[in-house]
């Protein structure tokens, strides 16, 4: 019984985990776009900024036009460091009520489970042998 309650636990709180991760791509999206746009306006008086720009506009689109299950890859591949601190540093979560939440929230109680296992598997294999020899 004890460790069914310690799977389901396990279960919620990787969901809870795992249901932020669209909220932070949205703050994180937020923050992006106000970095660009702030770009566009200096690149009117510095052209230099022309990579910055092009950098921030590739990073924004990919975000804004990948799938709910592409958009953690896009995230991750046009990842803008100082940006996703900045954003973690203010990060508010949320309850997750949207489709893409409950999508997150199934893979994280997935993937807390099966994490689970893998981190206890060896004890089990132990118990198993240590019965087997009494």
């Amino acid at each position: 019984m004890f460790r069914d309650i310690f799977v389901g636990v396990t279960a919620v709180v990787g969901a809870a985990l795992f249901s932020q991760l669209p909220e932070f791509m949205q703050q994180y999206l937020q923050r992006l776009g106000g970095h660009l746009d702030e770009a566009r306006r200096l690149q009117e008086t510095s052209p230099a900024l022309a990579a910055r720009v092009a950098e921030l506009v590739q990073a924004h689109d990919s975000l804004t036009s990948a799938g709910v299950l592409v958009r953690p890859y896009a995230f991750l591949r046009h990842l803008q460091p100082e940006i996703a601190l900045n954003t973690l540093q203010i990060f508010r979560p949320a309850l997750p009520l949207t489709l893409e939440g409950l999508v997150y929230a199934g893979f994280g109680m997935l993937a807390a489970v099966l994490l689970l296992r893998l981190v206890l598997e060896p004890f089990r294999r132990r118990r198993a042998d240590a019965r087997q020899w009494q």
